[in-house]
Formats: C-alpha cells, structure tokens, sequence
C-alpha cells in the first residue's frame, strides 16, 4: 500500500516568507520607479533638449542676422566679425552672407563667387553636408520669405542627427543682404552622452541601495511579526509562557501582539475554566446521584414495607432530582445566553415587588435555619425590563448572599432610587474576597472560597447574573473586603411610565 507523501514544511519556506515578500515589494518599487524614470528620461528629457538646442540656435541665428551693420563703416563690419568667430566657434555653425548679385537662378552655396562672409566650424562641414537638398529648400523659402527670418530642420542620412538651416535677409547701404546659418543637430551629442552615462550610473547606484534598503526595513518591519510568531507557538505549547508585548515603532504591530497576548490568556482561562466545569460538574452530579442510588437500594432493600421510612426516602430522592433538574436548567439557560438566544420580554414592572416576591420565596432560610433578612426597600420602583429575568438575577444574588454570609446568619437586602436609577445591593457579613479574585468570581464555576452550602445551586448562578445584567445593558459590580464581607449590587434606569 502506498504511503502518503508527506510534504516538508521548511520546503519553500523563505519565498514564502513575510521578509522575503516585503523585500520583493522593495525591490520591485524600486524597479518601476527607475524604468519610469528610465522612460521620462529617454523620452521627455531627449525631446526636450533636442526642441532646447534648436531655439537657442535659432536665437543664435537671428541674432546674427541682427547684427549685421547697416552701413560700411569699416569698425562695424570688423565687430560684426568678431561675433562671428565667437559664435560660430561656441555653437559649431556655418554662416554664409552673400548678396543678390552674388546668385544665379541655379547657383549653390558652393558655387558663390561673390561672399561677403564665408565662416565654417569645421573643414569638412560640406562633406557631410546634403547641399542639394538644403539649396533648393533655403531658396524657395527666401523666395517666398520676404525681410523675414526663418529656419528648417532636414534629416541627414551621413550621420545621426539633423540639420538645421537658419535663413534671414536684410537691407544694407540699399543693397539687400542674405544669411544662410548651418548647424548640425545630433541625436546623440556630448551633453546627451554625459547624461545617458550619468543616468546608468545613478540607477545602478539606485537600485544598490534600494535593494539594501528592502533589506533593512524588510527585516525591521518583519522582525516584530516572526518573534511574535515564536512566542505564540511557545504559548500555545507552554501554559506558563506569556507573550511579550513590546512597544514596536508600528502601532498595528503592537496591537496586534496585544490581541494574541490577550487571546492566549483567555484560553488558557478557558481551559483552566474547562477543568474546572469537569471537576465541579462531576461533584455536582456524583453527589445526588450517589444519594438517589444510596436510597433506591435502601427502599429496595430496608424500608419497602415501611410507609413512613419509604416516603423519607422517596422524597429525598425526589430533592436530589431537584436538584440535578436545576444544574441542568441554569446549565441550559447560561448557553442561551452566551449564545444569545435569549429575547427579552421588556415591560415597565415595579422592583419592590420582584425583590420581596424573590424573599417570600426564600422565607424557609428564616423560618428553618435562622436566617435574618434585612430590608430596606423604596416602594414605586418602576423600571423597564424582563420581569422573569430580573427575578433570578435577584434570586441568584440573595442565595449566593445566603451561602456565603457569617456566623450571625445575616443578609441585608436594599433597593433604592437615586438621580433616576435604582440600585439594587445585597450583602452578606462572611469571610469576603480577595482583590485580586473579584473579576473572576463571575466566571462559571470559580469560587472565591470553597464554604458549604445552605442553599442548594449549580455553582454557575454569578454567570447568569452577569450575562443577564450585560443584556439589559445595566451597570453591576461587587465590593468585598476580607473578613467584612461582600456586597452584589445592580443599577436600573428608573422608568417614569
């Protein structure tokens, strides 16, 4: 028969892992911000400065244009040539300046005899230069362009990149002078070249420190998530370790460490709580049990010919199913309502009436064992709840009082009204609680001290008392002293209906 395959845990671990998919989250950011970077770059900056360098040479240009002396003064004409090596030295240009006599229907720029200026960057500039094309475009344009200046960009196969011809006329000493301005626009010249290399540079130096960067916030952000990933596991295996709750520079963090601490503790109440149901259910069910099986057998066996000792017998019998029917039915009504299953029934009711109603029912204690009650009760106590409901939480806290009270066997009851609110309180004179046991004494099963008691319960009556009051959204608490006893008190809204 074939095995299952059993898959390792560890397998894939780390690309699973939390620091490995923040450190990936790095690095892809910062991918996409260097190839968006890369983009504008490439695209926008390139335009930019190509659509840049044109202006500016067309600035150059008209420039040129304008400076040219409208007379023959000799100084003039010498400082216009300054300009010119100037400029065509800082700006790579060729600039020719020629007159109408100076040109025939098919002249060239090569073929002008007749040049008043003639000034190259560059020996070669004709060689690369596609003079057919630019002659026939410059002269049709100057035909048409009339005391204007204007200029044109023509693609040039010998090399990459453009070029850009500057044209303009202008009339001096009555004669009309023309300009032809040269210059090559590269793709790619020593100030893109400088920028592209910069760029690589940079991104590469980018993408170092991002990826060094992911690491180090990765591993912080992931280091408070893996430790508290430990400490739950130890948690959960050890019921002794407490998770350490340590302030982290991330509050969702820290509030999520609080909520596992938190979760961790309640279920390790739970499970203390769990043992404590078993053990104290199991005594609670063995005891009527072992008392209805002990007097079964004795009826079977000593008193089934005696009327008188049958009928004891029979009738503790029937108390301890009393019993065990009570342990089930406040078993059943506290899952109602934790379950929430419970509708209340509100109507405006009077609270005297339940409290005395809830003493009449207990007078027996009185009666049988001594027991004092002591009242102090304000008549017309309106409020607006379960009338049922109120009644056992009522019950519940005047037999708890019963079991736990002193020697002298008193319980003082009271229920007053103040500032719209009725407050209900019953103390016993007993040994009281401890401090540190009193927001557990309403946990199921948990008792502060283990008295015997006079009133038979199921020992979870604290429990429904709570959950009750926490449906009817009223206020409720205990105070105790140890050695002075414990007073169970409940608040109302005073109905004025």
């Amino acid at each position: 028969m074939n095995q299952p395959k059993i898959l390792n845990p560890d397998k894939g671990r780390f690309f699973k892992s939390v620091i490995f998919h923040a450190w990936l989250s790095f690095l892809s950011l910062a991918v996409v911000i260097i190839a968006i970077m890369a983009t504008v770059f490439l695209v926008v900056y390139t335009f930019m400065y190509r659509n840049q360098r044109i202006d500016n040479l067309v600035k150059t240009g008209n420039y040129i244009v304008s400076s040219y002396p409208v007379d023959d003064n000799a100084e003039h004409l010498a400082k216009f040539e300054d300009i010119l090596d100037e400029i065509v030295i800082m700006n790579n240009m060729s600039v020719i300046v020629f007159t109408q006599d100076d040109i025939t229907e098919n002249t060239k720029f090569e073929d002008v005899n007749m040049i008043l200026y003639r000034i190259s960057s560059g020996d070669d500039v004709e060689m690369i230069v596609n003079m057919d094309a630019i002659t026939t475009k410059y002269f049709s344009i100057l035909s048409a362009e009339k005391n204007t200046s204007f200029h044109f960009v023509l693609g040039n196969g010998k090399y990459a990149g453009s070029d850009l011809v500057i044209g303009g006329q202008k009339t001096a000493n009555g004669k009309t002078v023309y300009f032809y301005i040269h210059s090559f626009i590269k793709d790619q010249d020593f100030a893109t070249n400088f920028f592209y290399e910069l760029f690589a540079g940079m991104s590469i130096i980018a993408l170092g420190v991002s990826i060094l960067y992911a690491l180090i916030v990765g591993k912080k952000i992931t280091y408070p998530l893996v430790k508290l990933s430990q400490d739950v596991r130890k948690a959960a295996g050890d019921e002794k370790y407490e998770i350490t709750v340590e302030d982290s520079d991330y509050v969702e963090i820290t509030e999520l460490a609080q909520s596992f601490d938190y979760s961790i503790k309640e279920q390790k109440k739970t499970e203390h709580f769990r043992r404590d149901i078993v053990a104290n259910v199991s005594h609670d069910l063995r005891t009527p049990l072992t008392m209805i099986k002990a007097y079964a057998e004795m009826i079977r066996d000593l008193s089934g010919d005696n009327p008188q000792r049958r009928e004891e017998h029979c009738e503790i019998i029937i108390n301890e199913v009393d019993t065990l029917n009570a342990l089930v039915g406040d078993l059943l009504d506290l899952s109602k309502l934790q379950a929430g299953t419970v509708e209340l029934d509100l109507k405006c009711v009077e609270m005297g009436y339940i409290v005395k109603t809830v003493l009449d029912r207990l007078d027996i204690f009185r009666e049988r064992d001594g027991y004092e009650f002591v009242t102090d009760i304000d008549s017309n106590c309106l409020c607006e709840c379960d009338r049922n409901r109120i009644e056992q939480v009522v019950y519940n806290l005047v037999c708890n009082a019963i079991n736990y009270t002193g020697e002298d066997k008193k319980v003082f009851v009271s229920l007053k009204v103040k500032d719209g609110k009725i407050r209900f309180s019953v103390r016993d004179t007993g040994k009281g609680i401890k401090q540190e046991e009193l927001d557990r004494i309403w946990d199921r099963y948990y008792r502060a001290n283990q008295t015997k008691r006079s009133v038979a319960g199921s020992g979870i009556g604290l429990s429904i008392v709570q959950n009750i009051l926490i449906k009817h959204g009223m206020e409720f608490g205990v105070d105790s002293k140890v050695g002075e006893g414990s007073t169970f008190w409940f608040e109302a809204k005073e109905s004025t209906e």
